[in-house]
């Protein structure tokens, strides 16, 4: 009876492999995957974020001159989509910081402490932003506290005490879990404020297609930031593990 060689049997269909995966998740958690894959993000987000944040602008200065904006001026509508924009994002990236560092304080993945000492400076620059907007609103007619802010007041200096503790503890171990700590003691006082603020509207609304540009456009500059930060903190602490093992 003639042999048959190995490549002429049938062959059984192969299954495509589903993204969702749990090997697959594990491998996106690797630090140095994920590094590859936020390089290349980086740019198409970077370039996301250039072009809505000029079509915002542009969207924001036109409707200035019309209607009720036009009493508040190009400067107060420009306020106002900044602090639309930035005020959720704020608080979306302080969910993300306190979501990464719970997860690495129950050592679910290395990634996770990364991506929350990455996304903290971003969410301070955010919290400041918000309020600053707020500030140049109140030139326009706005008062210039608004219940709206507390809750970015209120994670600033949770945001800034995380980034201080990573500064201030020499082991990058120990400095996650008391940042981590820290953040998740934010989430509840965070979570009250942002369902007892009742926000006043602003005397000048951006227009819907320009906050929609503006979110957009936020989304992806904050995207483009943290992805790139957490590519410069990866490369960081492999540097400080080598220079540990060369010390030993």
């Amino acid at each position: 009876m003639p042999q048959l060689h190995p490549h002429s049997l049938p062959r059984r269909p192969r299954r495509a492999r589903a993204w969702r995966s749990a090997a697959d998740l594990r491998r996106l958690a690797t630090p140095w995957f994920f590094y590859a894959l936020a390089g290349r993000l980086v740019r198409w987000l970077a370039a996301v974020a250039v072009l809505g944040g000029l079509a915002a602008l542009m969207a924001a200065r036109a409707a200035g001159a019309e209607g009720a904006a036009r009493a508040a001026g190009a400067e107060g509508t420009i306020a106002a989509l900044l602090h639309a924009v930035t005020a959720p994002l704020a608080g979306g990236l302080y969910l993300l910081m306190a979501l990464a560092a719970g997860l690495g304080l129950l050592g679910v993945a290395r990634l996770c402490p990364i991506v929350a000492a990455a996304a903290a400076p971003t969410t301070a620059l955010m919290a400041m932003l918000s309020m600053a907007a707020q500030a140049v609103q109140a030139s326009a007619g706005d008062a210039w506290w608004n219940a709206q802010l507390a809750p970015e007041a209120m994670l600033l200096p949770f945001t800034l005490g995380a980034v201080l503790l990573r500064h201030a503890i020499a082991e990058p171990a120990r400095a996650d879990r008391a940042a981590a700590v820290l953040l998740l003691a934010g989430l509840l006082p965070l979570a009250v404020l942002h369902l007892g603020a009742m926000p006043a509207p602003p005397a000048a609304p951006p227009p819907a297609a320009a906050l929609a540009l503006g979110l957009l456009a936020g989304g992806a500059h904050a995207a483009a930031v943290v992805l790139q930060r957490t590519r410069l903190e990866i490369v960081e602490r492999a540097r400080r593990q080598l220079h540990a093992l060369e010390v030993l």
